[in-house]
């Protein structure tokens, strides 16, 4: 196996955890809204972040790391659907490091401080959050997955209306 080859399984394996992520946090987060106690959602929240901390965010520098190092390596170079991969990587962690983190540990503490019942409404925020986090993230494997140019306009249309919807789905009331 040549070095570029096991970039790139490690670069799609990464970048599927990277994803499964976001996927897994929406889904625990409908699931606690349909059917768990304020008692278990907490629970399922502190799980969430320490498979965030843990497994999601080192699965997303290994895939940012072996996709610099594929683009390093590549004959081609800094081609469009790299450099905008990148920027939705930096959006995904600038989200996640200063939006969403926050609101997750914010729901916990206030779970501790004044019992589960008053954490509901900042796992609700949490839950609305991750919705445009997996947005995020589906648009950054839109990029990877299409490649456009900076001609490709349908192509850049459609991954910034992934984008549009999931902020209308994850912040309209």
């Amino acid at each position: 196996m040549d070095l570029r080859l096991f970039l790139a399984l490690l670069h799609i394996a990464a970048s599927l955890v990277w994803v499964a992520g976001g996927v897994s946090t929406v889904l625990t987060g409908i699931m606690r809204k349909a059917r768990a106690s304020a008692d278990e959602q907490v629970a399922q929240l502190r799980s969430l972040t320490f498979l965030g901390i843990y497994l999601f965010f080192p699965a997303m520098i290994i895939a940012v790391g072996s996709g610099l190092a594929l683009v390093m390596t590549s004959p081609d170079g800094w081609q469009p659907f790299a450099v905008l991969g990148l920027i939705g990587v930096a959006a995904t962690l600038a989200f996640n490091a200063l939006i969403l983190h926050p609101t997750g540990r914010r729901a916990v503490a206030i779970a501790g401080e004044r019992g589960t019942i008053a954490a509901l409404v900042e796992l609700k925020r949490f839950s609305r959050q991750a919705k445009f986090d997996l947005a995020l993230r589906v648009s950054v494997v839109g990029v990877m997955m299409i490649k456009p140019g900076w001609q490709d306009y349908l192509a850049l249309g459609g991954i910034a209306a992934i984008l549009a919807i999931g902020a209308v789905v994850s912040f309209a009331e």
